[in-house]
């Protein structure tokens, strides 16, 4: 969340927060936990999360290389999203790993 910018501007709209605010793409390793890259701030209501991936991450992957991301990111060839999980171990598997960044996000935000 941010401070209301003046003159008010849509671009700035978080849904989440229900307020102006600042959105910023964190990249962690899988295998370490590590942040291995970062981009933003950018404003949230012009930028969704698939937007940013699009903008930056995505062209810096190597051929063959893939993240996994939630929701937000379906449709994007380079990109596993929950709903492509299968098998319920996978899904698990899964799920572990992208509560490890939702912890990361909760220190970052304090």
């Amino acid at each position: 969340m941010i401070d209301e910018p003046a003159p008010f501007c849509t671009k700035w709209y978080s849904k989440k927060h229900n307020g102006p605010g600042l959105r910023y793409e964190v990249c962690v390793s899988i295998k370490l936990g590590n942040i291995v890259a970062y981009n933003g701030p950018f404003p949230c209501g012009s930028n969704p999360d698939i937007t940013i991936f699009r903008k930056i991450l995505k062209g810096k992957l190597m051929p063959g290389e893939r993240v996994i991301a939630d929701r937000g990111y379906r449709g994007d060839s380079k990109t596993f999203t929950p709903d492509q999980f299968t098998s319920t171990q996978h899904k698990r598997a899964m799920s572990l790993i992208r509560a490890r960044h939702e912890t990361l996000n909760g220190i970052l935000k304090n």
